[in-house]
């Protein structure tokens, strides 16, 4: 949704984002802020409601997991990560949009070795 609802103004925001957090890698607390901040920017711009919510109720327990998991390299991984998201949602290709935060979703469960 995201991919078909964002405007310029919260393209570049989100980029900013991405900036900030890759200037922080290894401040942990930080990094993880803006991490949470990047994931709730897209369920903002994606306007469901339901994902807002969900992401809002997990801010909290996504920061400390990260904090507790997280390291340079993974922090590393996720600018990455969030830069591919980014350019893949800036494209407008919904299925692309939906297949790449798959894909970082997973790199994210790997590195941090969750579930």
């Amino acid at each position: 949704l995201a991919a078909l609802r964002t405007s310029a103004e919260e393209w570049d925001q989100l980029n900013e984002l991405v900036d900030q957090s890759a200037v922080v890698i290894d401040h942990p607390d930080e990094f993880n802020q803006l991490a949470v901040a990047f994931h709730n920017a897209i369920a903002e711009a994606s306007r469901n409601r339901v994902l807002q919510a969900t992401l809002a109720s997990l801010g909290q327990v996504q920061s400390i997991h990260y904090r507790d998991r997280g390291s340079p390299e993974s922090a590393r991984a996720a600018v990455e990560g969030h830069r591919q998201v980014l350019t893949v949602l800036r494209q407008g290709d919904a299925e692309a949009a939906r297949e790449e935060m798959r894909r970082h979703l997973v790199a994210v469960r790997d590195q941090l070795q969750i579930g």
